[in-house]
């Protein structure tokens, strides 16, 4: 006869050593963005879990962008947090371009792609609250003036204007150029640059650059994009989303007014991390 018998369910307590942590995949947020004073708690382009750790955000220092979307999720639950802290650079153009960060290297943004290797969660809500809202002034187009002869190859270079980061490769057909077409927008841009190849460039405001990358991101990890919106007028909302097509952005619009106990008074801050913090919840 067996020496124990049992009439029900067993249930087998762990007391110590060390448990795993159920969570729901769906519910795990991904956050981008600055802090300059972060201690090596948070080091550069490298995912960090916080699994409702609020007391770790302390790390992260009062400055940069990365401790009010912090609190701004955890003011709705105790969510799963993976955070990517990029370095602030010496202009907004600068600290773009760190936060869409390189492919090849898993920075910026892409450091998304490596968290399930290092902190075993994948992200399902991509967040980057103060680099989404802009619509930011790149190189709109080229109108060729003089196509000239004998082209089989040409390089379309920009110079000036103010701003960096476009790029453009133009069309010949027998010999002769017949158009230019805008690969990258570029970013900063106060004035139309000069184009190598005879012709004129306008500048006008192009799809956010950030999330253009996170929606490449958000494709391969199956997740959405929460991007805040401009924050000023209905129809200036409705031109930023009709730069997306993919069902997988969502514009969050307008900012959430916040009490800001050093200036003492309300401000403006992106709602993304709140409906972010909300829809894990959810």
């Amino acid at each position: 006869m067996p020496t124990e018998f049992l009439h029900g369910a067993e249930v087998i307590q762990i007391d110590d050593g060390i448990r795993p942590i159920q969570t729901v995949k769906t519910g795990v947020i991904g956050l981008i963005g600055t802090a300059p004073d972060a201690t090596a708690t948070f080091p550069l382009n490298t995912p960090v879990l916080l699994a409702g750790q609020q007391r770790k955000a302390a790390d992260l220092g009062d400055t940069g962008t990365l401790k009010d979307a912090v609190d701004g999720i955890f003011d709705q639950v105790g969510a799963t947090v993976v955070v990517i802290r990029v370095e602030e650079g010496i202009d907004d153009a600068t600290t773009m371009s760190n936060i869409i960060g390189d492919g090849t290297m898993f920075t910026g943004v892409h450091a998304f792609r490596d968290a399930q290797s290092v902190v075993k969660v994948s992200p399902r809500i991509l967040i980057a609250p103060g680099f989404t809202s802009t619509r930011p002034v790149g190189v709109a187009s080229v109108d060729v003036s003089n196509g000239g002869t004998g082209y089989t190859a040409a390089t379309v270079a920009f110079d000036g204007g103010g701003g960096t980061g476009a790029e453009a490769t133009a069309t010949i057909v027998g010999g002769i150029i017949t158009g230019i077409s805008i690969t990258k927008a570029g970013y900063g841009y106060t004035a139309a640059p000069n184009v190598t190849i005879t012709g004129t460039a306008t500048t006008g405001a192009t799809a956010n650059p950030v999330v253009a990358e996170l929606q490449g991101i958000a494709e391969r990890l199956r997740a959405t994009v929460f991007a805040d919106g401009p924050n000023t007028t209905d129809a200036a909302a409705i031109t930023y989303r009709e730069d997306w097509g993919s069902d997988r952005i969502y514009v969050i619009d307008p900012h959430a007014m916040v009490w800001d106990t050093i200036a003492l008074s309300a401000v403006a801050q992106p709602t993304s991390s709140r409906a972010a913090g909300r829809q894990a919840w959810l």
